[in-house]
């Protein structure tokens, strides 16, 4: 989680990564949220992978929330984390308004 919330720190100034893979890193749903917030500022990031962070249904609704304010992500990888139909509607209300993938 500390090192969730340094990457989004970094990421908050970030003039240059637009892809990143944070795939098993295991940031759970509370690094999901130093995540998210840096997305409603950041506008260079494209690609985002969070597979396999043991991220649940809060740490989409986190993500899904931060996603209203960004429309240059486009792809958003969160496979094999725990997140069911209540994560999904999160996600699914979000992309009324984004085009994420």
């Amino acid at each position: 989680i500390d090192g969730a919330q340094s990457l989004a720190n970094l990421l908050h100034n970030n003039k240059t990564i637009e892809k990143l893979n944070l795939g098993w890193n295991g940031i759970g749903s509370e690094g999901a949220l130093h995540i998210a917030n840096t997305l409603r500022n950041n506008h260079i990031l494209t690609t985002l992978h969070l597979d396999i962070n043991d991220i649940n249904n809060q740490g989409t609704k986190y993500l899904a929330d931060a996603l209203h304010y960004n429309t240059t992500v486009k792809i958003l990888i969160l496979s094999n984390n725990n997140i069911d139909d209540t994560g999904a509607q999160y996600l699914a209300n979000m992309l009324n308004i984004n085009k994420v993938k």
